[in-house]
């Protein structure tokens, strides 16, 4: 019974000890901004220094306030390098911080304000020492530059695939056929009708060639597109962030 009175004691106790430390500890940060404002900038140094320096000091907001008076002694001492060392250290614990310009002086605060735009500078020109993963992307195969649709053949797209290959093959074979037959035809001199026919033919050659190489081009531009957008939108469980719930999404393919 006296054991289980003891401990109840010490439970009791113990909000009322972290209040007298923290209201030590004010006491104590007052008393040192007391000492720079009368003008002991040494006897203030050491009593903040002392401060941050203790074990007991584990409120933040007390602990960021003598390390900003810190830094200001510092600075008004003309120790710039050390006030610029605990203005940043501050920044770095709460880095949307301001200083009150009706608690310190200007150029004081336009010294913080200074460290504070070069730690954020810095801090976003180093390297992140936890980049984010990246999926490793899958190079575009071969088949998408050939033609007569091969890539939409081999990728669940028959139809596009088939319309590819037969208007290539159509107009690959009209250009070859057209062209031996002007290479083999010499009647272009004996007769104008024949000569407004080799025109003709010429014509149409050329655009059976154009005509080729246009539906080679569509293929592959279709197929880059393609695989952009299946890279993107392929079928997959995805993790909403905002709502941490798993939601399916689906890819669907058209002409």
């Amino acid at each position: 019974m006296q054991a289980f009175f003891f401990v109840l004691a010490l439970l009791l106790a113990a909000p009322v000890q972290a209040e007298g430390e923290a209201s030590d500890a004010q006491q104590r940060l007052d008393e040192a901004v007391v000492s720079y404002t009368s003008g002991d900038l040494e006897g203030a140094r050491n009593a903040l220094s002392d401060l941050l320096n203790d074990p007991a000091l584990v409120d933040p907001e007390l602990r960021l306030r003598a390390r900003i008076y810190l830094g200001e002694v510092l600075y008004v001492e003309g120790q710039r390098a050390a006030a610029w060392d605990a203005f940043r250290a501050a920044i770095r614990e709460q880095p949307d911080y301001h200083l009150d310009p009706y608690e310190h002086p200007p150029d004081i605060v336009a010294f913080f304000e200074t460290v504070k735009a070069a730690t954020t500078t810095l801090k976003d020109r180093l390297p992140d020492p936890n980049p984010p993963a990246t999926t490793p992307t899958t190079p575009f195969p071969i088949l998408g530059v050939l033609p007569f649709g091969l890539y939409q053949v081999t990728h669940d797209q028959p139809v596009r695939g088939s319309l590819l290959a037969f208007g290539e093959l159509a107009t690959g074979v009209g250009s070859v056929a057209l062209y031996v037959s002007l290479r083999n035809n010499n009647d272009a001199g004996t007769d104008r009708s024949a000569y407004k026919r080799l025109i003709l033919q010429r014509d149409l050659q050329w655009a059976c060639f154009a005509g080729f190489y246009g539906l080679w081009f569509t293929g592959v531009v279709d197929a880059q597109a393609h695989w952009r957008k299946n890279r993107t939108s392929e079928v997959g469980l995805l993790l909403d962030p905002a709502t941490q719930t798993a939601g399916l999404t689906l890819h669907v393919d058209g002409w």
